[in-house]
């Protein structure tokens, strides 16, 4: 046996890749989050986090695993608990209003306010899930609500401020064709997308379209949030979302094109998938950090783990 087999290595390098973000883990979220390509049980990990030889890399402290040395992140993280509360309650206020708009089916919460992970004076990412066909029409009006209140971030004012820069049609939820090379980064990203308000369990069903990211992530699952953090349709917000409108889907297309920000055009047509502008998905991540957060997982695995292999924990995905 090597120094550390197969699944030594996957609890290492989930640990390893949450301290790319300053966040230690506990046994649970280890086990959700457990970067493998083959299903890894709670019982395993419990016992690969006995062996002295990952004693020798990372630490345990109340209820935490992370990195050695690396213990000043759980008092960061005990403080975040009380700043994700307040950042959920301004998440959900707006997602009663979001709700409201013609073709959102679905909204969520996502990056680092996902895993109670948020910077105090950061903004919060939302994504949609729209009606087929009408995803120039939600975006239009998600967009518009949110300039008239105030709500979107501003270069200089990004504090709590409403991030609406993906969105998805109900009917291309499977991201295959998007996925970089080992793509893990973006697998990590979509299984945290904690469903605010998703009457229809289109969360749920995003993450059963896109099975390539068990194949990567084997314990990933739809988060469960209770009542108190998830919004609900009511008779308002399925009125207007089922109402005819008669403003043409590609009048609000064209409109919205003219205005997109000079950045986000040039970088349209690229090829690498950071910016995706089409009829059935926007994806307007001016800076898409995928690659560099891939790679910088597999140099701090190489350096710290001993004959550390990408290839031993994530297959490449193979593309239909």
């Amino acid at each position: 046996m090597p120094l550390f087999d197969a699944t030594d290595k996957a609890v290492l390098q989930t640990i390893i890749y949450f301290d790319l973000f300053d966040f230690p883990l506990t046994k649970e979220e280890l086990h959700r989050n457990i970067i493998a390509n083959y299903a890894v049980s709670i019982a395993a990990i419990e016992n690969r986090l006995k062996n002295n030889n990952m004693k020798s890399l990372i630490e345990k402290s109340e209820g935490f695993y992370y990195l050695k040395n690396r213990g000043e992140l759980i008092s960061k993280r005990k403080a975040n608990y009380l700043l994700t509360d307040k950042k959920f309650k301004v998440a959900i206020n707006n997602a009663k209003l979001l709700r409201l708009c013609h073709g959102v089916k679905a909204i969520f919460i996502t990056n680092k306010l996902a895993y109670s992970n948020p910077r105090e004076n950061g903004d919060i990412d939302i994504a949609i899930i729209t009606s087929k066909n009408k995803l120039w029409t939600a975006r239009f009006f998600t967009s518009l609500l949110m300039k008239i209140l105030g709500r979107r971030p501003q270069k200089h004012n990004q504090k709590n401020k409403i991030c609406l820069s993906f969105y998805l049609t109900e009917n291309n939820l499977n991201l295959n064709k998007w996925l970089k090379p080992n793509d893990l980064h973006l697998a990590m990203w979509l299984s945290q997308f904690v469903p605010i308000y998703d009457p229809e369990n289109l969360g749920e069903r995003m993450l059963g379209e896109n099975k390539w990211i068990r194949q990567m992530l084997p314990n990933a699952q739809q988060y469960n949030l209770n009542d108190r953090r998830k919004v609900k349709a009511t008779i308002l917000s399925k009125f207007l979302g089922g109402i005819l409108f008669f403003i043409p889907e590609n009048t609000l297309k064209s409109v919205q094109i003219k205005l997109l920000a000079p950045e986000l055009k040039q970088k349209k047509n690229d090829s690498n998938g950071d910016v995706i502008i089409n009829d059935k998905i926007l994806k307007l991540h001016s800076t898409d950090r995928r690659q560099y957060y891939n790679d910088n997982l597999k140099d701090r695995c190489k350096e710290l783990i001993p004959a550390f292999v990408l290839s031993d924990l994530i297959k490449l995905v193979q593309k239909k």
